[in-house]
């Protein structure tokens, strides 16, 4: 299979944004910084424009443009989500877009991936499947099956991505076989409010076009 020359990954679901671009094969990763959601939204594209433009790129030149549809942070959820979309429409590059939880469970496949939903319990997704787990549960889950995560859990042994997510997000992409799986602009939200709307978009990948 080709590769795409020029990546583009970003994260905004969580408590650590993080951005990564991968040219000719080589990964640039960068953690962006804490300040809420005004200053997530205020930053992203142009810290996202920086990174390209360090390594001689423009957004016009990305091949494909990875993105996380959660769960996670509502506002994060929907600020990554809008961003991309609007790259998609600009630059017709090809949409990438997993869960949190995909991209935990790429190199731990036996593992459970585990997301702190912030509210008391946690999202979970095993052979498969999701659902929600207290704590109570997911630490008698810990004792048979290893955790991985990006939150830190009371009383749990915790793997940690080794990489940023943005980065991970990359490697998912290139060891991913059915990247078609993930094409859709759909957050996944924990808890939907009432008035926020699901309005999927989906793109025809680059190698299928």
């Amino acid at each position: 299979m080709t590769q795409p020359s020029t990546i583009l990954s970003f994260d905004t679901t969580g408590s650590q944004d993080s951005i990564a671009v991968r040219v000719n094969g080589q990964i640039y990763n960068k953690l962006l910084p804490r300040g809420g959601n005004g200053l997530q939204s205020a930053i992203l594209v142009p810290e996202l424009t920086r990174l390209l433009l360090e390594k001689d790129r423009a957004l016009a030149d990305i091949d494909v443009l990875c993105v996380l549809t959660g769960p996670g942070s509502f506002t994060g959820i929907r600020l990554g989500l809008a961003t991309a979309q609007g790259l998609k429409l600009v630059t017709h590059c090809s949409i990438f877009a997993p869960t949190l939880l995909d991209v935990l469970l790429f190199r731990h496949k036996e593992s459970i991936a585990v997301v702190d939903s912030k509210r008391g319990d946690y999202v979970v997704k095993k052979d498969g499947s999701i659902s929600m787990m207290t704590l109570q549960q997911l630490q008698e889950a810990a004792v048979k099956r290893s955790i991985v995560s990006v939150d830190s859990i009371p009383d749990v042994e915790v793997i940690v991505p080794r990489q940023s997510i943005a980065h991970e997000l990359i490697d998912f992409y290139d060891s991913c076989e059915r990247r078609e799986k993930f094409m859709r602009l759909e957050p996944f939200y924990t808890r939907t409010p009432e008035f926020a709307k699901k309005k999927p978009f989906i793109f025809k990948s680059q190698e299928t076009a």
